[in-house]
């Protein structure tokens, strides 16, 4: 996703989270917030998620795991680029060849 850049990343799903309710909004949220922390912006990565869980409390829907991952991160200070590191591991393949094909794109 992010082949121009996490900083680029971030910026699209932030836009894409601004028109969006609910569910959809909290996980553009969570996933600005993920290529926001990769970045090494911790504080607007905390935002997005504040916004996400806001925007989940609001339409009574449950906020993403990531979103919980994310933001326990962020509170022990888990340096961007062990995310990057943990994230870069977890691919479609991966997740194929550990839990099954279910939503895999491969």
């Amino acid at each position: 996703m992010s082949i121009h850049g996490d900083a680029d990343a971030a910026d699209a799903f932030t836009r894409i989270a601004a028109p969006l309710r609910g569910t959809a909004r909290t996980n553009a949220l969570t996933i600005a917030a993920y290529f926001l922390y990769r970045t090494g912006d911790g504080a607007a990565a905390q935002e997005a998620l504040e916004a996400a869980q806001r925007t989940a409390e609001r339409a009574n829907v449950t906020l993403p795991i990531l979103a919980a991952l994310l933001s326990g991160a962020l509170s022990v200070g888990m340096p961007p680029q062990t995310i990057k590191g943990l994230c870069e591991v977890i691919t479609p393949d991966y997740v194929a060849a550990h839990i099954g094909r279910v939503q895999s794109y491969t």
